[in-house]
């Protein structure tokens, strides 16, 4: 009869450590489930951006209340977004937009011309040259330093938060405010049958900061007063988003495409008359 065979301590040692490995690698392939708690960055989404990073097994919640994820994966997931949320749930940049209106023939007196790059339904956007080189020129600093006698149009400059919403005030007192009414209502942004009074037209702006790049959504919109009631109106259809280089200057204009001239319209604003056409928005955008 054999006896059993003792196994030396090193052996044993050995099939400890296998069986520890062993038992590491089927809990780490075990989904476990852990809480998020996002400072900067919403949750929402946050769990739009996080969703393709997860296995075929994991599932992620959000919770606007508490601004937090709940996010069940393997632990190699769950460590992997660990350190993506370090690099997205950070302190947003500040972005400064400059606004000014200026009639387009003011800007061919300054020497300088445009170069219409893009173009949609309302928007056409363009760069600054010189008409000799068509080398770009920075028009913010020439219009710095151009004296309010000589431009006409006003300005706008505000600070806002990448990925959050600021106002421009382009025009107050409309003079043509019937045209906003009708526009309004034939597009089907206004359902009511009073007529519009003591009109205001404006942009918000909505900056993301991506690196050195900063894309900026514009949608125009128009506050009113009709009788004893007032409101807001927001024309999303019309929005156009531009990427501009940091202190980048860009022009905006109305689209030649646009048989209703609606942007010009709301540009029109920023001149001291009815005049509803020549006038471009110059935005220059910078990170603080």
């Amino acid at each position: 009869m054999m006896k059993p065979r003792l196994l030396l301590p090193a052996q044993l040692l050995a099939l400890l450590i296998l069986g520890v490995l062993l038992v590491s690698q089927a809990y780490a392939r075990e989904p476990v489930a852990r809480i998020f708690e996002l400072k900067y960055l919403n949750a929402e989404e946050a769990e739009s951006l996080l969703k393709p990073f997860l296995s075929p097994r994991g599932t992620i919640s959000s919770y606007k209340g508490t601004n937090a994820l709940i996010i069940k994966d393997t632990a190699r997931v769950l460590n992997r977004i660990e350190v993506l949320l370090k690099e997205l749930d950070v302190r947003p940049k500040q972005v400064r937009i400059k606004v000014r209106y200026v009639d387009e023939k003011e800007i061919k007196n300054l020497g300088i011309d445009i170069r219409w790059s893009y173009r949609d339904r309302h928007w056409s956007v363009g760069n600054p040259v010189r008409p000799e080189s068509s080398e770009g020129v920075n028009i913010e600093a020439i219009l710095r330093q151009e004296t309010t006698t000589t431009l006409r149009g006003g300005e706008s400059d505000l600070l806002v938060m990448s990925g959050q919403r600021g106002r421009i005030s382009v025009g107050r007192n409309i003079p043509y405010e019937e045209w906003f009414y009708w526009f309004s209502r034939q597009y089907g942004y206004y359902e009511k049958n009073v007529r519009f009074k003591n009109v205001t037209t404006g942009f918000i702006v909505e900056p993301r900061v991506k690196g050195e790049t900063i894309g900026i959504t514009i949608i125009p919109e128009v506050a009113y007063s009709a009788d004893r009631e007032g409101g807001v109106i927001e024309y999303r259809r019309m929005a156009t988003t531009i990427d501009v280089e940091n202190g980048q200057s860009v022009i905006l204009g109305s689209s030649s495409e646009d048989r209703d001239a609606a942007i010009e319209h709301f540009l029109g604003g920023a001149g001291s008359s009815a005049q509803k056409t020549g006038f471009s928005m110059v935005l220059t955008a910078t990170l603080e």
